[in-house]
């Protein structure tokens, strides 16, 4: 190859290289300006946030609130759903409510829950930190129901001596405080700021949170007219729950509510907690009893463990809960 060849080679190369170089630095320019653009804080349509201050317990409440598409321009009263644990259950069932009551967007050409407003509750002072471990110490507190107190000091004292002690003196056993805040406080709230059908409210827990919700239906059995109560914590305070249920079923002859109550397969299912065996046999119990109005759907979900199960549970039980009774029999106010 010549001299002149050569050169007019490398200048080819070097003018293409030019041009690539231009295109790539253009390119991650382009890039840059746009992610900077483009970085907005992610919300949900249709959602509103407020906090609460309780003189019950120490730590504020943040509430979070999904309303209907056609709630600015309906003027009807909603069926309500309460779910604990909104920051990690919010999203989550905000997800399914908003797909399940949409006829449009399911298959069978019809809505598979009602238009509901949602609510979810929270605690406002561990929202920013998902490394703390406080929120931990204050479920344990709220979700519990009262037990022996030796159970409880046994329970504080093992956390101590394993370096994970309650935080905020918090100790178990708080139910009852937990359900004044949102019966006197929270549900009083939403009812004078949105158009709520009182006569349709649902409770929706998980885990502790399910455990909580057993504990309302057989105590405070009027607080809500559904329960969607997943993989709930039974063995807990020696399963009080079981003494929860014994303890309802001898006053009542009838539990006039519709309950879903769920476990995934692949959960714990040994000594203490016994996660499978327990929701079976508090299945069993509630069958049992005969109650003639009680709307009972269980299940054992398959391929599921107590946290990939989340989802699974949120959706078959809010399902089963309104369509074993079916609320537009009812109608709105």
């Amino acid at each position: 190859m010549s001299t002149e060849s050569k050169h007019l080679l490398w200048l080819h190369h070097s003018k293409a290289a030019g041009t690539i170089c231009a295109a790539v630095l253009i390119l991650f320019s382009s890039m840059v300006s746009a992610q900077t653009a483009s970085v907005t804080p992610v919300s949900l349509p249709g959602t509103e946030s407020h906090v609460l201050k309780t003189g019950l317990i120490p730590q504020a409440l943040r509430i979070y609130v999904s309303l209907p598409f056609d709630y600015a321009s309906s003027g009807e009263h909603y069926p309500v759903i309460y779910v604990t644990d909104g920051d990690s259950l919010f999203p989550r069932l905000y997800a399914t409510l908003r797909t399940l009551d949409a006829p449009a967007r399911n298959v069978a050409g019809k809505t598979e829950v009602p238009t509901a407003i949602l609510v979810g509750i929270t605690y406002d002072d561990d929202l920013h930190d998902p490394t703390s471990k406080s929120s931990l110490s204050w479920r344990i507190r709220d979700f519990t129901p009262p037990m022996d107190a030796s159970y409880i000091d046994a329970y504080v004292e093992h956390r101590a001596r394993n370096g994970t002690p309650m935080i905020d003196g918090a100790v178990p056993g708080g139910a009852d405080k937990f359900l004044s805040i949102i019966e006197d406080e929270i549900k009083p709230y939403i009812n004078s700021r949105y158009r709520v059908d009182t006569s349709d409210e649902t409770y929706v827990g998980y885990s502790q949170g399910g455990l909580f919700g057993l504990y309302v239906l057989f105590q405070h059995t009027a607080a809500f007219d559904r329960y969607v109560i997943g993989s709930p914590s039974l063995w807990w305070g020696n399963e009080v729950g079981f003494d929860l249920e014994a303890g309802y079923a001898s006053t009542h002859d009838n539990l006039n509510k519709s309950v879903f109550i769920s476990v995934g397969a692949d959960e714990k299912n040994t000594e203490p907690a016994k996660m499978i065996s327990n929701v079976q046999e508090m299945a069993r119990r509630l069958e049992a009893r005969a109650y003639p109005s009680l709307q009972l759907t269980s299940t054992v979900i398959d391929g599921e463990n107590h946290l990939s199960g989340i989802s699974a549970a949120l959706s078959k039980g809010i399902r089963a809960v309104f369509q074993q009774q079916s609320p537009y029999d009812k109608g709105r106010k």
